[in-house]
C-alpha cells in the first residue's frame, strides 16, 4: 500500500468578483514509504498547494488524499493535529525564530506536548545530532550560516518522529556547496531512518542527485512522471526535456545551431545512450555502412540511479540517402534515443 496517494484532486481557490482559480487538476499521485519523490515545476505550476494538501492544510475541492490509508480529506481538527505530527515540514527560508535559540527552535513543535523537560531534552539534542549541530544548541540563527540554518529547520522537522518530510525548495536559498551537502543529510535520513521525503523542487539537479521518482507539474496538472533514470532517458513531454537540458551539456541551442551552419547534406543528431550502451560501436558501424561521415560536436555522460547515461551530438555528413538509412539505423536501436536537428532549431525525426 503507498503511504501517500491523491485521487484525481483538483484545488480551486475563488477570488474577488466572483472569479476562481483552477491551480491543481486530475491529480493522480502514489508515494510510497522510504522512497524519496521529486516534485518539479515552474513557480505557479501548483507545487506548494499540492503539498498542502498532503498534510492537510489545504483541502481539495475534488478527489481524494490518502495517508497511510486514511482519507485526510474526512480528518476532524484533532486527526489533522495527529497527521501533522507525522509529517515535518522544510521550508526555502528556514522559517526560524529569531529571538529563540537554536535548542528552543528545534524543540518548538513538541513544546504543547506535555513532555518533560528531560525528554524534551534528549529529543532536541539527538536531532541536533543527527544534523552534525551538537555544538549550536545555545546560538542563535544570527550567528549561523544559511547551510547551517537549513539543518536546524531539518531537526525541527525530524523532532516528532515523522514518517515524513515535506521539502519545500528546501535548496532554493543555498550556495552549491551547501546544497550537495544538504542533499547528502537528506539522502543520509531517508536511508538510515526510512523516512520518506516529498521535495518540491524547480531545479532539475536535485531531483537528479536526490530523488527515486518524480512528477513534472504544469499548469497545475501532472504532464509525466516516473523513475528519475527514465525521466532523464526518454522524456517525454516538452517541460520535460526543458527541465533535462538544464543539467545537460547536449542542450541543443540556437547559438550551437549557428556556430555549426549546417550544410545541405549535413544533418545534426542527439545521440542519448541508455543502460551503459556506448557509442562508439555505433558510430563506427553507420560510417561504414553507410558512408557517412560522423564528426562528434559535443559528449556526456553521468550517472543516475547507479546507471550510465551517455550521450552525443554529432554532425552527420554525405548522401542524402545514405544519412537517412544511417538515422533510420540509429532508430532502430532500442537502446539509443535520437533527435534529429535542422538549422530552425526544430526536431525534424
Amino acid at each position: 500500500m503507498s503511504l501517500i496517494d491523491l485521487q484525481h484532486v483538483n484545488k480551486r481557490f475563488e477570488l474577488d468578483d466572483q472569479k476562481s482559480q483552477v491551480v491543481l487538476k486530475d491529480i493522480d499521485l502514489s508515494i510510497q514509504s522510504g522512497e524519496i519523490f521529486g516534485i518539479i515545476g515552474y513557480s505557479g505550476a501548483g507545487k506548494s498547494t499540492l503539498i498542502r494538501c498532503i498534510n492537510g492544510i489545504e483541502k481539495p475541492t475534488k478527489g481524494l488524499v490518502k495517508f497511510d490509508g486514511n482519507i485526510v480529506n474526512h480528518f476532524d481538527n484533532p486527526k489533522l493535529l495527529a497527521l501533522r505530527r507525522k509529517i515535518g515540514v522544510i521550508f526555502q527560508q528556514f522559517n526560524l525564530m529569531p529571538s529563540r535559540t537554536i535548542f528552543d527552535n528545534v524543540a518548538l513543535p513538541i513544546k504543547y506536548n506535555h513532555l518533560n523537560s528531560k525528554v524534551v531534552q534528549s529529543k532536541v539534542l539527538a536531532a541536533l545530532k543527527q544534523v552534525g549541530l551538537s555544538d549550536k544548541a545555545k546560538e542563535y540563527p544570527a550567528a549561523l550560516s544559511g547551510g547551517q540554518k537549513q539543518r536546524v529547520a531539518i531537526a525541527r522537522a525530524l523532532i516528532n518522529d515523522p514518517k515524513v518530510i515535506l521539502c519545500d525548495e528546501a535548496t532554493s536559498a543555498l550556495d552549491p556547496k551547501t546544497t550537495k551537502s544538504i542533499l547528502k543529510l537528506l539522502k543520509c535520513l531517508n536511508r538510515e531512518k526510512g523516512i520518506t521525503l516529498v521535495v518540491v523542487t524547480h531545479e532539475m539537479d536535485v531531483v537528479e542527485n536526490l530523488c527515486d521518482r518524480v512528477a513534472v507539474l504544469d499548469g497545475g496538472k501532472i504532464v509525466e512522471q516516473g523513475d528519475v533514470y527514465s525521466i532523464f532517458a526518454k522524456p517525454q513531454s516538452k517541460l520535460t526535456r526543458e527541465f533535462v537540458n538544464t543539467t545537460s551539456k547536449l542542450s541543443v541551442s540556437k547559438s550551437l545551431l549557428k556556430a555549426v551552419a549546417l550544410k545541405p547534406s549535413q544533418r545534426l543528431i542527439k545521440l542519448t545512450f541508455i543502460d551503459g550502451t556506448t557509442a562508439e560501436p555505433e558510430i563506427s558501424i553507420i560510417s561504414r555502412r553507410f558512408q557517412v561521415n560522423a564528426s562528434i560536436i559535443l559528449s556526456d555522460i553521468k550517472l543516475i540511479q547507479s546507471k550510465l547515461l551517455g550521450g552525443l551530438i554529432i554532425i552527420l555528413s554525405g548522401e542524402h540517402q545514405n544519412v537517412s538509412d544511417a538515422i533510420k539505423y540509429l532508430n532502430s536501436h532500442k537502446k539509443i534515443e535520437v533527435e534529429v536537428f535542422n538549422n530552425a532549431q526544430q526536431i525534424i525525426s
